[in-house]
């Protein structure tokens, strides 16, 4: 892996987040109420949408066009089954007490996804240069959402609960 990625909150409470590799922005991300949202790569508005209000399946929408899709395979909200373009990946936490995530193709880890600290929601992301962009960005997106998800609830998944992380 060697695609270095930090996403920070760009305040307090809100869902806006800003993509960094090399302290360069490279995306934004927005999160909306619903678990909807927006992600921004060099100005090209990327839309992520889910059906209901309590819904456990996303699509990644280009131009109106779906590009992706995602659907949570856990009833605890720890894993989730994306397809992008046809390839079918797998975002999970990578274990029973851990808040990594990682994202894989296979038995093969493409991606991995961490909290930068204990009271923050900032995340550390480190990619495989082969993962496209799109994709990093879905998967930084869905983290998220699961770990806001996970927070609200007080459950696992990375960020909730009496483990002491803030909600995302």
């Amino acid at each position: 892996m060697n695609v270095h990625l930090r996403v920070e909150a760009e305040s307090m409470l809100g869902g806006r987040f800003v993509v960094r590799q090399d302290r360069q922005e490279v995306a934004r991300l927005r999160l909306k109420w619903r678990d909807r949202g927006e992600i921004v790569i060099d100005g090209v508005p990327l839309e992520v949408t889910n059906k209901g209000f309590c819904s456990t399946s996303w699509q990644l929408r280009v131009g109106g066009r779906v590009v992706g899709t995602a659907r949570k395979r856990a009833f605890s909200g720890r894993r989730a089954e994306v397809d992008y373009f046809g390839d079918v990946f797998t975002l999970r936490i990578a274990g029973f007490f851990s808040r990594k995530w990682e994202l894989r193709r296979g038995s093969r880890t493409l991606g991995a996804m961490r909290p930068a600290s204990l009271w923050t929601r900032s995340l550390e992301a480190e990619f495989d240069a082969e993962v496209a962009v799109q994709l990093r960005m879905f998967a930084l997106f869905l983290v998220l959402v699961l770990r806001r998800r996970a927070s609200r609830s007080g459950g696992a998944g990375g960020g909730g609960g009496g483990a002491g992380a803030v909600s995302v």
